[in-house]
């Protein structure tokens, strides 16, 4: 059975473990015929030539600092940006404020337009929390990255356990990052997974995860 799999990442295509996956994802979840959308923070809102071949839709917000056509108007935040890049610690009250209620409006118009069953969210993080907010099912990668923010600032810390323990699902890379969820998120048998997702081929990935959100599904609502 198709679902309708809302797929989400605080990196653009191609860029950094959630930017990688949610392409991977995206392009293995279509060739098993699920409805796919993806709703991703870029610094361009132009689509690449190689996006053409894309069977699934995508929607951008963009950031670009001091530009009034940008959904929000600041250098596209990331986790490990680089010199000339921004962070996510560095942000503002006011510019954290501004990406996560442009993201929560963007999220709620793909629901009403698309009606997603489940949420996929790369990282602990802003999206997760907004999946948190809908009342959906959502499942998160959770990649380290927002970790390590969260111990560097407590600000972030409430964030990130409220984003893990909504979650149906907690997806890791490897076993030692699962230690390192809140002893909470783990205690559901089945709720964290540890697995090289990153590491299987598309059509495989696409076929696993299918049916790992089907057994989100019936954890949420009952078979």
């Amino acid at each position: 059975m198709g679902l309708r799999v809302l797929l989400t990442s605080h990196e653009p295509f191609g860029q950094g473990p959630g930017g990688q996956e949610v392409l991977r994802l995206a392009r293995g979840l279509s060739r098993w015929d699920h409805q796919v959308r993806v709703l991703l923070a870029d610094a361009s809102d132009q689509q690449a030539a190689w996006e053409s071949r894309f069977t699934f839709s995508v929607r951008r917000v963009t950031c670009r600092s001091e530009d009034p056509k940008a959904d929000v108007p600041i250098r596209l935040p990331s986790f490990e940006p680089g010199p000339q890049g921004m962070s996510f610690g560095r942000l503002s009250e006011g510019q954290w404020q501004m990406y996560e209620e442009r993201f929560r409006q963007a999220m709620q118009e793909e629901l009403q337009t698309f009606d997603p069953q489940v949420i996929h969210c790369q990282y602990a993080w802003i999206h997760a929390r907004l999946a948190l907010e809908t009342g959906l099912p959502y499942v998160v990668s959770v990649w380290g990255p927002e970790l390590e923010t969260a111990k560097q600032d407590g600000r972030f810390q409430k964030l990130v356990e409220q984003s893990m323990m909504g979650a149906a699902r907690l997806l890791v890379p490897d076993p030692g990052l699962a230690y390192r969820l809140p002893a909470e998120a783990r205690r559901t048998p089945g709720r964290v997974i540890a697995a090289p997702f990153h590491l299987e081929e598309e059509a495989s990935l696409g076929a696993r995860m299918g049916e790992l959100y089907l057994s989100a599904l019936e954890a949420w609502f009952g078979p």
